[in-house]
């Protein structure tokens, strides 16, 4: 599920619920869209969501990745064949 799906989908709590309970929704590990006067105006999300959302970001600002992955996506379409990551990744030990 994509960020924005999880967020259209998320709980909405009000604005002065939330304060009053914040304490409680952070214990509960979802994301919630806080609202205002029933307006989206905000939202919370588990700091490990918050983290991962910034890695991701990270990466779309990698150049030299973005240059990699472009690479690869012009190789498959020229017919090369690949390994999936998780089987790489099986043969050198790791787990996905």
């Amino acid at each position: 599920m994509t960020l924005a799906a999880a967020l259209l989908r998320a709980p909405r709590i009000g604005a002065r619920e939330f304060r009053n309970k914040a304490c409680s929704f952070i214990r509960r590990g979802k994301a919630y869209l806080v609202t205002e006067h029933g307006q989206p105006a905000g939202v919370f999300l588990p700091y490990e969501d918050a983290i991962e959302l910034v890695d991701i970001i990270d990466e779309l600002n990698d150049k030299k990745l973005l240059k990699i992955i472009a690479e690869g996506r012009r190789a498959i379409s020229r017919g090369a064949k690949g390994i999936l990551l998780s089987d790489s990744l099986k043969k050198r030990g790791k787990g996905v």
